[in-house]
């Protein structure tokens, strides 16, 4: 119902103009006030364009007059009159300081100057101040209700109810007092609106049995009427929805009122399709054709009566209806979708039925016209503001048209960035299979795999629609989750498949698929089978203690531990000179841990390090690592020492000297650990990369180690740039290298506490880290969000504007990390430093309100990264 709202902005904008006329002259001159009253008669007299211009130049001639303020109001006014309203915000926002004595006044106008070009972000809050900052004013039930218009206008219906139910907003009263006058009605009329809208059905109901009705005021009975309508609708009461529906055509043909005799034409032509009586719809669909109905209710018919004949089949009936339509100029907006729709299924039509992905080639030559056309065509279309009656097939028949083309990259994009649009619509189970699709046949088996079951997820809100696309969007995801390598995800879908999918060829299909992957990548369950077979049918054979050694294997591999331990300890028992004991009670040991008896796992490790074979060391190694993993660091640190005093030339001494450096650094033994890495360092037999390795960990340890010189507190931090630059001189195809200039921008991070100029440092080692071209996208992510962190830092040295540009500057290099931008050919994104730099990029915007991009950025993670999204939201809450 736009319609409606946005002619109860105008009221309300009417209004406020009439209730706060008064001018308030002050020291004014008598020429100010003469030029002012001049410039005024051009505004009361309606002359908008001359009224921008007189009251232009008034403020340019008399900056410093206690008149500009009402001037400027007065001037943003006369523009929103005559359209231009680009040209009033800006008037208001650039004057915003000059306008303190009109404040009510100028968020008022701001409001209405935001709502014209349609920021209704902006609106919301301008709206929001004045309630909030005059509650006594007039004007603040008014302010209130029309802020809950701006957010249904965004579709933020949750936030539209807690506003309404918000104590301390004037619209609040109407809900506890006995308030009957217009606005009460039109507020409980809107908050019912919302209700509907987040499926609170039962409060909705409650709330309209309490909407008072004036005497022989049938406009409002029938947006009364309306509502319970829709709420009958949506609670699948089709046939009382349609009693409903007829009803209000009476009510709507008393009330003259256009659009709600078209909204009521829609609504009883929903309800006939939803019982599937398309006769009757197509009856009503045509008296929405007629030409004294609202233009946009006009192209919603048009487009389905053709989507009517395509559905049946019938393109030659498509094509006369567009025919009989296409010189008339209240269906400009809907003709490119309708024209694309029927380029697309005639294109269709001459392309040869394929399972395989299309490449575009061999196309007939009419076909690859017919889709060009499609493509150009659903580019030109236009959705109005606020609409909600434009269809949003448009991206969809671009997506087909690129898919038949072969042009597998544009039908993504083209999918991804319309998503929102098939929310709550029955398209939006196709829209993600065939995301899927395109993602698949362009090897993106994890994303496929995700949007597979996405749409089978959106089937649960389309049961209907389960027949067409559950079995082969079940058999595409198990064939997703086998190409990713994902084999517990495609065990899920085969018992899925055996369990919903009702064709039985997609089940053997499935069956097959698996088996042939299973035997090609040894899958562990079939491979445990067959062991398990094997070791059954010959219990005799030489080769059965291998292979029972094999099964406790996979056992581990696939998780059961216990099953796998206990395979060991009845080998143990069994084997007890076999030649591969020792490498038995190695497996055995891990087990032991794996099934939480790490004490066991310890003890029969420590028999196999007192041997003098070549696993004693790798055991000795392994008791170390199991200390340092339950943070024992004394036993750690003293089984490490163990492992390079007993095998000192060996390279698994080496790691454990190397370790044991590691060791002493987390138990702040800072002397100890830099020992540790000066001995292999130093030791002329230690590889270069352990050298790499032993000096990077110095490097770390030099940040952390607090300064012996209280005149100089980062001393050892400048050290540290030493070491890091070290690495790099002697090392550089050594990827540490670049770990190392990573390392240097974030010591330079630290100085800057001590001295905020080696900020400027920072910036530029990240800046050349995130320019190397052989640096991974790990680190230059890394790298772009050291300079961000970096940029708030100098930001809080700064006052407005120039800290405000820092932080802008900060969020955007975190957004290059969440967007991708920083990727190169053929790198994916990391997901930590998506999520730290999310969470830095959420923080500015907080600071900087900018709650239109972070909200769109959370709805972006939704779709690329959910589990960050879900983080973000729960981390603000």
């Amino acid at each position: 119902m736009e319609f409606f709202k946005d002619k109860l902005l105008r009221f309300f904008l009417v209004l406020f103009v009439l209730a706060n006329s008064a001018t308030t002259a002050g020291t004014a001159t008598t020429a100010e006030k003469r030029d002012f009253s001049t410039a005024m008669r051009w505004y009361q007299g309606g002359w908008w364009e001359k009224a921008d211009e007189a009251l232009g130049n008034f403020i340019n001639r008399y900056p410093n007059s206690d008149l500009v303020p009402e001037a400027i109001i007065r001037r943003a006014q006369a523009k929103l009159k005559k359209g231009d309203f680009e040209g009033a915000y800006n008037l208001l926002i650039t004057n915003a300081n000059a306008l303190t004595p009109v404040q009510e006044q100028f968020f008022l106008t701001l409001g209405e100057a935001a709502w014209a070009k349609g920021d209704f972000i902006t609106a919301s809050k301008a709206f929001k101040e004045v309630w909030e900052r005059f509650p006594g004013s007039i004007n603040a039930p008014l302010a209130a209700y029309n802020q809950a218009l701006a957010l249904t206008k965004l579709s933020l219906w949750d936030d539209t109810v807690s506003l309404m139910t918000n104590p301390a907003c004037p619209l609040y009263s109407f809900f506890t007092l006995e308030i009957t006058n217009q606005l009460a009605i039109d507020t409980k009329l809107l908050y019912t609106e919302a209700l509907i809208a987040t499926k609170r059905f039962d409060e909705a109901k409650k709330i309209l049995t309490t909407v008072p009705i004036p005497p022989e005021d049938e406009c409002t009975r029938w947006r009364r009427d309306y509502q319970l309508a829709v709420l009958t609708f949506n609670c699948g009461d089709l046939t009382t929805a349609i009693n409903l529906t007829s009803n209000l055509l009476t009510s709507a043909r008393q009330c003259t009122q256009k659009p709600f005799l078209a909204e009521t034409l829609l609504l009883q032509t929903k309800c006939y399709l939803a019982i599937g009586d398309t006769n009757t719809a197509s009856t009503l669909i045509e008296s929405l054709l007629s030409s004294n109905m609202p233009t946009q209710y006009r192209q919603w018919a048009l487009a389905t009566l053709v989507e009517f004949a395509l559905k049946s089949g019938d393109d030659t009936k498509a094509a006369i209806i567009l025919n009989e339509y296409k010189d008339d100029e209240a269906f400009s907006g809907v003709f490119p979708l309708v024209s694309a729709e029927l380029a697309l299924f005639q294109a269709e039509k001459l392309i040869p039925p394929s399972t395989n992905c299309p490449t575009g080639k061999l196309l007939p030559t009419n076909a690859y016209s017919l889709l060009v056309e499609a493509i150009q065509q659903a580019s030109k279309i236009q959705v109005p503001l606020g609409s909600t009656l434009q269809v949003p097939q448009a991206p969809l028949v671009k997506a087909w048209a690129y898919w038949h083309l072969g042009d597998l990259s544009n039908c993504t994009t083209t999918l991804q960035l319309n998503l929102e649009k098939f929310k709550n619509t029955s398209e939006l189970p196709l829209a993600f299979s065939k995301l899927a699709d395109a993602q698949f046949c362009q090897g993106l088996y994890e994303s496929a795999l995700s949007n597979y079951i996405n749409a089978l997820d959106a089937l649960n809100q389309w049961p209907s629609l389960k027949a067409h696309i559950l079995p082969r969007a079940l058999y595409q995801a198990l064939a997703s989750a086998i190409y990713a390598d994902l084999p517990e995800q495609a065990n899920r879908l085969l018992e899925r498949i055996i369990r919903e999918s009702p064709t039985p060829d997609i089940q053997q299909r499935a069956f097959l698929f698996w088996g042939l992957y299973a035997t090609k990548q040894h899958d562990y369950t079939d491979a445990i089978r067959i062991l398990t077979e094997f070791c059954q049918k010959f219990p005799s054979s030489p080769l059965l203690p291998e292979a029972q050694l094999m099964l406790g294997h996979l056992y581990q591999l696939s998780g059961d531990y216990q099953k796998a331990l206990e395979i060991y300890d009845n080998w143990s028992l069994q084997n007890t000179s076999h030649q591969l004991w020792d490498h038995a009670q190695y497996k055995r040991a891990i087990a032991y841990a794996q099934c939480g008896r790490v004490e066991e796992a310890i003890n029969i490790m420590k028999q196999l390090a007192a041997k003098t074979n070549s696993l004693a060391a790798t055991a000795q190694f392994w008791i170390a690592d199991r200390y340092f993993r339950l943070s024992d660091l004394a036993k750690a640190e003293e089984n490490y020492q163990l492992v390079f005093h007993r095998w000192p030339s060996t390279e698994i001494a080496r790691r454990a000297k190397l370790n044991a450096a590691r060791v002493a650094a987390v138990r702040a033994g800072f002397n100890d650990a830099v020992k540790y890495c000066f001995e292999l360092a130093n030791d002329p037999s230690t590889p270069a990369e352990l050298v790499a390795e032993s000096l990077f960990l110095y490097g770390d340890i030099l940040t952390k180690m607090p300064s012996s010189d209280s005149t100089a507190p980062g001393a050892n931090v400048e050290e540290a740039i030493r070491v890091f630059s070290k690495i790099i001189q002697l090392f550089p195809t050594n990827e540490l290298a670049i770990h190392a200039t990573g390392r240097i921008g974030d010591c330079y991070l630290i100085l800057g506490s001590y001295n905020p100029a080696f900020y400027e440092n920072a910036l530029t080692t990240y800046s050349n880290l995130i320019t190397n071209p052989v640096a991974p996208a790990q680190i230059r992510s890394q790298a772009e969000i050291g300079l961000g962190i970096a940029l708030e830092k100098m930001a809080t040295k700064k006052s407005p504007p120039h800290s405000t540009n820092m932080l802008t500057n900060a969020l955007f290099h975190y957004l290059r990390v969440i967007y991708g931008e920083n990727l190169r050919a053929g790198e994916t994104a990391d997901s930590f430093w998506i999520k730290e730099a999310a969470v830095r990029a959420i923080k500015i915007m907080d600071d900087l309100q900018l709650a239109e991009q972070k909200k769109r950025l959370i709805e972006f993670l939704e779709h690329t990264a959910p589990d960050i999204a879900s983080f973000l939201l729960r981390r603000g809450q």
